[in-house]
């Protein structure tokens, strides 16, 4: 019997309790073995996907086993396929960075759709900053917070008749919207 390295015990003792990445789950077969999926890549590995990257490719070279466990496949599931999108989403958000509106708010409605109808679908996707024109102030959650209350508030009033309040209090399409 070999003697494993100290290094990778190292690695693999302070490595165990940290988050797996982004899109990894970690699930155990039915004889008990633990084994990773990669929502991503739409695969699944007994290997640590923590260790893949800390343990160098020399030093990462595992035994075969007389008896080798199955691996399970990977599910096309509707959680798997959540997760992927998640993954996916989340990178795009990370890799384009951020879209900052300056809007001001006697034109709020106005200057909102000139805005947004000129982007893409695809920088829609971004992390969105708000900036009110003509005033000072940082956007961590609060002024987005307000822009999105404040153009529904303008979307719903009576007096666009885009939409009209049933008895029951929630919204529908006025039937004539399309005269406005």
């Amino acid at each position: 019997q070999l003697q494993q390295d100290p290094y990778i015990t190292a690695i693999q003792a302070s490595m165990a309790e940290a988050p797996l990445p982004l899109g990894w789950d970690e699930a155990v077969t039915n004889k008990g073995v633990v084994y990773y999926i990669d929502h991503l890549n739409g695969i699944t590995t007994f290997q640590d996907p923590r260790l893949i990257a800390a343990i160098p490719n020399t030093l990462n070279r595992k035994k075969k086993k007389k008896k080798e466990t199955k691996l399970p496949k990977y599910k096309r599931d509707l959680y798997s396929k959540l997760q992927g999108f998640l993954v996916r989403l989340h990178q795009r958000q990370q890799d384009e960075g951020q879209l900052q509106i300056s809007i001001s708010r006697e034109n709020l409605l106005s200057d909102t759709f000139q805005f947004i109808s000129a982007l893409d679908s695809l920088t829609l996707t971004r992390r969105l900053f708000i900036k009110f024109e003509g005033e000072e102030g940082l956007d961590y959650g609060g002024m987005s917070r307000e822009w999105f209350l404040s153009i529904s508030e303008k979307i719903l009033s009576p007096e666009l008749r885009l939409f009209r309040r049933c008895s029951s209090g929630y919204y529908q399409i006025d039937r004539l919207s399309h005269e406005n």
